[in-house]
This record gives structure tokens, sequence and C-alpha cells, in this order.
């Protein structure tokens, strides 16, 4: 691939290199694309998406790449619009299989984000404890003395005597 060769050209009718690598099961060319910065989540004219495209070809290696890559998962709302708008598409078989498989996509980021989360928790606890052994035991303010004396600056004390009413 060409050093400056643009990665988003669109065709006649809004499609991109990504989104015929995604339709016709080019996972070489697919992640060769990607790496260049090409968008995963790009419509065509028809609102069809590269994951779009890869589900309905039967893509499933290419589907499960998307959807572990893509920016964005599709939402229930998008993929229910898509269902009622290619309900009577000849190839169009069941959006469920994707939404499960969307679903899947969701636990496993959700999952890696906690599992990051709970690293970085961790990282910071120990941190925070290596912090507080390296300045050694913490040092106790003394007390103020309850009592009305006060110590002059040579170490003499006075005793103030304050009237009561």
């Amino acid at each position: 691939m060409r050093s400056h060769a643009k990665v988003e050209v669109q065709n006649v009718d809004g499609r991109t290199p990504m989104w015929f690598a995604c339709h016709g099961n080019h996972l070489e060319i697919a992640k060769l694309l990607f790496e260049k910065k090409a968008k995963l989540d790009t419509q065509d004219d028809y609102k069809v998406s590269g994951l779009i495209v890869a589900f309905l070809a039967g893509k499933s290696n290419m589907v499960k790449w998307v959807l572990k890559n893509i920016p964005t998962l599709p939402s229930d709302k998008e993929l229910a619009q898509f269902e009622k708008k290619h309900r009577d598409n000849e190839h169009f078989t069941s959006i469920g299989q994707l939404k499960e498989q969307v679903n899947k996509a969701m636990r496993v980021r959700e999952s890696e984000a906690m599992r990051n989360a709970a690293k970085l928790i961790e990282g910071e606890k120990r941190e925070h404890q290596k912090k507080a052994k390296k300045a050694g035991p913490k040092k106790k303010k003394p007390k103020a003395k309850k009592s009305s004396d006060k110590q002059l600056f040579d170490g003499t004390f006075i005793l103030l005597h304050v009237p009561t009413s």
C-alpha cells in the first residue's frame, strides 16, 4: 500500500475500501487499512457499515474482528432500525444473531474496562504505600496544653490569670 494512498475514498454509493474488505472477508486487507487509520464504522449511502455487510455476507471471522476493533458498537436502536429497513432483503435472515454478537462484544469491553480500572486502582494503592513507607512514620503534632500556662521563648512558663465573672 502506498504511503500516501487515501484509505477513506468512497465510490458513488459511499462505499470505502474498508467496506469492501469487510464484504469480501479480506481480513488482512482490513487490518492493513485499519493500521492506516481507515474507519470501521463508516456507512455507505444506504446506512450499511462494514460490520453489517460482513454480517449479512456471513463472514463471522470478519464480524468478530470488526466488533473487537470498532470504536463505537451499534446500539440496539440502530440495529432495530436496520432490521426494520432491511427485513425484506433476500439476504437478511435475523438481526438477532448480530445483536448477540454485539452484546457479547460489549460485555468483553466492559470486562476489560473493569480489569483495567482494578489494575489502575491497585497500582495507585501500591504507589501510595511506597510513598508512605519512604516518608517514614508520621510525626505526631504535640497536643496543645489545656491549662492557661504559656511558654515563653526562653522556655519559662507564666501563669495567666483569667478572671471569672
